[in-house]
């Protein structure tokens, strides 16, 4: 497992309670297609397990990761 750090671009609502976020930065997008998977840690104490997120779009060229996600509960 490799760990990068990525920063927040942006982030919208596209639906009540469903976002879209872009996150930029270095990233091995070799394998970063629509579909696969990346675990994301929160830099928190709270929430110390990294959370699951399905790869929307991966733009090697200008170094962006973009994610949608659900908010439900808490973490």
């Amino acid at each position: 497992m490799n760990d990068y750090q990525l920063r927040v671009k942006e982030q919208h609502e596209v639906a009540p309670r469903i976002y879209e976020i872009v996150l930029k930065g270095e990233f091995d997008y070799h394998g970063a297609l629509p579909g696969r998977f990346v675990d994301v840690q929160v830099p928190d104490q709270a929430f110390q397990l990294r959370r699951p997120f399905a790869i929307a779009d991966a733009d090697k060229k200008n170094q962006e990761l973009t994610l949608i996600y659900r908010v439900n509960g808490v973490g």
